[in-house]
């Protein structure tokens, strides 16, 4: 990695290459991830474009020079009395960018733009049993484990792969 990393929030113009950069998680790491690279594909455009159309969604990019190599979704629920949680979904690093601190990066300026919504108290995610780095990383960023539900989804081979529920409260 000799390219420096800059970080920002995904606008409509990154449309392929969030397309690719998920596409690429799916494939690379299908244990992580609730949905199916062939479910995801057909609804991911749509998926992207939502992210433009409601306060309190959107998507951060890690970028070397051009090239999306990191990726971390957000969006807050938008019920009245659920209003002050949000959920992190779709965290990927390609591999060949990994263990260089970008996924952390990614958190510390989602979280700084985070602090910009007004009444947000608590950030939720679930990660999967099969990725202890990935664990790791939301705990060294703050997150908790309140609770696991073994099974909840299965690998194409039919594996089931149970989740890790994880919250951070904001202080």
């Amino acid at each position: 990695m000799n390219e420096p990393i800059h970080y920002r929030e995904l606008v409509p113009a990154d449309q392929a290459a969030f397309h690719n950069l998920r596409a690429q998680a799916l494939q690379s790491n299908p244990e992580a991830f609730g949905s199916s690279l062939e479910e995801e594909m057909a609804f991911i455009d749509r998926r992207f474009t939502q992210q433009f159309s409601v306060a309190g969604r959107f998507i951060m990019g890690a970028f070397a020079g051009e090239r999306l190599v990191g990726m971390l979704g957000f969006v807050r629920e938008t019920r009245r009395n659920a209003q002050h949680r949000g959920s992190i979904w779709g965290m990927f690093v390609t591999p060949e960018f990994r263990s260089c601190g970008i996924g952390m990066r990614l958190f510390e300026h989602l979280l700084h733009r985070l602090d910009a919504l007004e009444g947000l108290e608590q950030i939720e995610l679930m990660v999967s049993e099969q990725s202890p780095a990935a664990r790791r990383l939301y705990e060294r960023a703050g997150f908790v484990e309140f609770g696991r539900l073994p099974g909840a989804f299965s690998t194409d081979d039919g594996s089931p792969v149970g989740v890790v529920y994880m919250v951070r409260r904001r202080p």
